[in-house]
């Protein structure tokens, strides 16, 4: 796989831009674009994922979590939660809030609108971040026939006008420098030349589509902007909730996990982004998760060039195989991750795989991997680190017992808790 993700260029192999129409409804993005269009977003979008805003992201997740603590559970002794991905989808908004958009977020105010407003800016971010599919699918027109779709229709209106405002106010403001990754995208898009910074279509996104209702291409969701929270807030909320799960089902691992986290965390139990490196079990349990659950079923590559790839046939002898130009390939990374050869017992949850030492990377491919690796690798481990920190230091994890499943075995359990279904990822 690495000899053809490293010559992933014009050259040898490109990404089939093509087969991510899908991701069109966000309009012209990073993801699903390719040459010299995907490396004009990179070069704005890339450096808005910088240490200074893993800072930020550690630092919300923190009060998010403190917060989630000490005002919504206070003293109660049990948390019960129907559904975890409830949970972790309420917690990474919040974090989404701060560390993408740069607004102050709690769990006590969430529907307070600013002047022009008729929703408050985390209403709107939870409205619009729970019905994309919704937004794709119905036409204009559809959004008249009940008050919740209204709703949902002035809740897209509105998060538009919020950013606007947004960047209005950020492009002219000369207080001091903010290190969300709007402010950052802004502030690198202002350094480029007219030429290669991104139009607001390109940059912030539309939410309705520039062709007939009629095409079934609904693409309402339009931007860079657009496409970082949806990835950031989905995708990291169902890793989480994947997490927890595991460690629910594997209690000795919990309890390792648990024992670590109160040997890294400060006599206050209030991590700071020091902590970050030092919680190595939190960070191979999140590996784990993604080996056994990982975001994306399929990386397709096409061949711009016949090439000869080294491979191994069963025997494990070198072979020389032919990618004639042209032809496409699928990298599927749940087959690579339970492929015994690199992974021991692969449907067994073992976090050690990841603790230091030498594991095969080159193996492990939930972010992709080359230049085309994916940007937010490190804003995911950031703000997953610590959520998963400070709510095991605190909490213990278990699946909750029900009458109508009494008696059923550990496999059993297991397969009920674990269905799983893809949408635009892994949930």
């Amino acid at each position: 796989m690495r000899q053809i993700v490293q010559r992933t260029s014009e050259r040898y192999f490109r990404k089939p831009a093509e087969k991510y129409t899908p991701l069109l409804i966000f309009g012209p993005n990073i993801v699903a674009s390719e040459g010299e269009q995907w490396k004009k977003y990179k070069k704005i979008v890339g450096p808005a994922f910088s240490e200074a805003n893993n800072k930020l992201i550690w630092s919300t997740s923190v009060k998010v979590m403190l917060d989630l603590f000490d005002d919504v559970w206070g003293e109660q002794q049990t948390i019960d939660v129907g559904h975890g991905a409830d949970l972790t989808l309420a917690i990474t908004l919040l974090v989404l809030g701060s560390g993408v958009f740069g607004m102050e977020t709690s769990w006590k105010d969430r529907t307070t609108p600013a002047p022009g407003h008729t929703l408050g800016f985390q209403e709107c971010l939870r409205i619009v971040s729970m019905n994309l599919k919704t937004r794709v699918v119905l036409p204009k027109w559809a959004y008249y026939l009940s008050k919740k779709l209204k709703l949902i229709d002035v809740a897209f209106t509105e998060m538009e006008q919020y950013i606007r405002e947004m960047i209005q106010e950020r492009s002219s403001s000369t207080t001091q420098k903010s290190y969300d990754l709007l402010s950052s995208l802004i502030e690198h898009n202002k350094q480029e030349e007219e030429a290669s910074s991104l139009n607001d279509r390109e940059l912030i996104g539309e939410f309705w589509p520039t062709v007939p209702d009629h095409s079934g291409l609904l693409s309402q969701w339009k931007g860079n902007i657009f496409m970082i929270m949806s990835a950031g807030h989905e995708t990291s909320a169902h890793t989480l909730c994947f997490a927890l799960a595991l460690l629910a089902m594997y209690p000795d691992e919990q309890t390792a996990l648990y024992e670590h986290v109160k040997s890294v965390l400060p006599e206050t139990g209030v991590p700071d982004y020091s902590c970050l490196p030092r919680l190595t079990r939190c960070h191979a349990v999140l590996n784990e998760t993604l080996r056994m659950f990982p975001p994306v079923g399929g990386i397709p590559k096409i061949c711009t060039q016949t090439i000869w790839v080294i491979t191994h046939n069963q025997k494990g002898k070198e072979v020389l195989f032919p990618v004639r130009k042209g032809e496409m390939l699928s990298f599927v990374p749940p087959a690579l991750h339970y492929n015994p050869k690199y992974w021991p017992d692969p449907y067994a949850f073992k976090p050690e795989r990841f603790m230091p030492g030498d594991w095969p990377r080159d193996a492990f491919v939930p972010f992709s991997l080359g230049p085309h690796a994916c940007l937010g690798r490190r804003f995911f481990e950031t703000e997953a680190t610590a959520i998963l920190a400070l709510l095991i230091s605190r909490y213990k994890v278990s699946i909750k017992e029900e009458p109508q499943f009494a008696g059923e075995s550990f496999e059993q359990k297991k397969e009920r808790i674990f269905t799983t279904k893809h949408l635009l990822s892994l949930t």
